[in-house]
């Protein structure tokens, strides 16, 4: 009896065992994949802006409106000339997990970055019209100004009406520039004003104590808003004067001569206008009609492949290195070709010479390359030069192929720079003129291309681009160290 019993527990038991390993098998089937790191991500093309978000459609088209907007009243109150260049890349994050992930620090909310590859604004998670985005648009502003104007201002007027203006507000029907009504709570609020000889000569304010910079900035917003708006304040109007003045400037007079042939009181005068103005607790602001702006775009969902490479440099550009890395492998996996193409260049910085020319290889072979993918290629293939020095001239020609591949697809200014470097390596100084003229035409805002440009121009003896573009340098830089070595160059003509 115990031997039967025994026998039909064994049954039992095995009855049950292959119904759980059915019921394993059946339920396989359903364990959903792992989940991807980011949601689902789309870009928003639009005439002058890229926006990446997984925020809704309505918080984008909003957002989108609103850039354009911006940039129309600015073209068109500033007078500029609205060419066209390489469209502003944004980033707009939902989740503030996934925003820290490329965080440069705890403390910024966005951040505006003037890259060889284009311009990138990237802003933290919120609602867009309700977030504070005057910095970013303070930025934006100094490179919408620098790409659509010839035009060299000085710093303090630089400074001043990039901060007045990105503080600009509007609804469905005007613009309202200069509004003080949060003046008290403002950064500049209580500080003390720099005396105007010393604003007007200050060309290195970088290398100021922080409170002569604070001086400086502050100071250079309220005497911009009091040039522009003091007839509206119960003051003397003086746009005329200022447009003078920035005239004789731009034509290499100095501030405090073209100073006296602009303006009909002294120094001494206006200084004391100023600080009443500041003092007054009322500032009147104007508006102007809102400029007719229809949003026109395109959009186009992100493959996981690409959503991972693109924030794969967006954290590498922020120092987050181990994100950086985590999420270029997540897009391997993806067999991404931007990931693949940095990769190979990674592989020839980790002298890994013969695993990155079979992938090399592998890309030669991929059709429907994008211009960024041959940029990396080429970069590859540079480095390689330098690292296989039997095989130089073999690797310079392949990396000058793809770069000319890359420069043909898309407007990318580092293209440009390689190529330059290439061609000063093979001794052909006109074409090293030609790529690094071209590669400051595509960012003229670029103060590392202009300083670059400008090293180049030096060498080759050409005294006047290497004045414009160590000019800019000087006139734009806040690196002590930039600016002295500029000055260094210019000396030496």
């Amino acid at each position: 009896m115990s031997k039967l019993l025994f026998n039909l527990r064994l049954f039992m038991d095995g009855m049950q065992l292959r119904k759980l390993l059915f019921l394993f098998v059946i339920y396989s089937f359903f364990i959903p994949p792992a989940q991807a790191e980011f949601n689902t991500w789309t870009e928003y093309k639009s005439p002058h802006f890229r926006l990446y978000s997984d925020l809704d459609k309505a918080q984008v088209e909003s957002a989108l409106l609103d850039f354009e907007v911006f940039r129309a009243t600015l073209i068109e109150l500033l007078h500029l000339d609205n060419k066209d260049f390489v469209p502003v890349d944004i980033y707009a994050f939902k989740s503030q997990n996934d925003y820290e992930k490329i965080q440069p620090n705890r403390k910024v909310d966005g951040y505006f970055q003037d890259t060889f590859r284009g311009p990138v604004m990237v802003i933290g998670p919120g609602k867009l019209r309700q977030l504070n985005l005057s910095t970013l648009y303070h930025e934006y502003l100094h490179y919408l100004v620098r790409v659509n104007s010839s035009f060299k201002y000085p710093r303090w007027f630089d400074e001043g009406i990039a901060e007045l203006y990105s503080s600009l507000e509007y609804d469905e029907d005007f613009v309202v520039i200069g509004k003080m009504a949060e003046r008290a709570a403002g950064k500049y609020a209580n500080s003390s004003l720099l005396d105007l000889e010393s604003l007007l000569t200050q060309t290195n304010i970088s290398s100021a104590s922080s409170n002569m910079i604070r001086k400086f900035y502050s100071t250079s917003w309220i005497f911009v808003h009091f040039l522009q708006f003091s007839s509206v304040n119960g003051f003397d109007d003086y746009r005329a004067s200022l447009t003078q003045f920035l005239n004789l400037y731009n034509k290499g007079v100095t501030p405090l001569i073209a100073f006296e042939q602009s303006f009909s009181v002294s120094l001494d005068e206006l200084q004391k206008q100023l600080e009443r103005y500041n003092r007054k607790r009322i500032l009147y602001a104007k508006r102007f009609a809102k400029p007719q702006v229809t949003l026109n775009y395109q959009s186009n969902e992100l493959n996981q492949g690409q959503l991972y490479a693109n924030m794969s440099h967006l954290a590498y550009s922020t120092g987050q290195k181990k994100n950086s890395d985590r999420f270029l492998e997540q897009a391997l996996t993806l067999n991404n070709p931007k990931a693949l193409s940095v990769k190979s260049f990674l592989l020839v910085r980790e002298r890994k010479t013969a695993k990155a020319l079979t992938l090399l290889e592998k890309l030669a072979r991929t059709k429907g390359l994008d211009a960024e993918v041959y940029l990396n290629v080429g970069q590859a293939y540079k480095e390689l030069a330098r690292r296989l020095p039997k095989r130089k001239d073999e690797m310079r020609r392949l990396a000058i192929y793809y770069l000319e591949q890359a420069k043909k697809l898309g407007g990318y200014s580092q293209t440009q720079v390689f190529l330059a470097d290439l061609y000063w390596q093979t001794g052909d100084t006109q074409k090293v003129s030609d790529e690094i003229i071209a590669a400051v035409a595509l960012m003229p805002s670029n103060i590392r291309l202009n300083y670059l440009a400008g090293s180049y121009m030096v060498k080759l003896k050409n005294k006047v681009y290497a004045r414009f573009f160590l000019g800019n340098v000087i006139n734009w830089s806040k690196n002590p160290k930039q600016i002295a070595q500029a000055q260094l160059w210019l000396a030496s003509l």
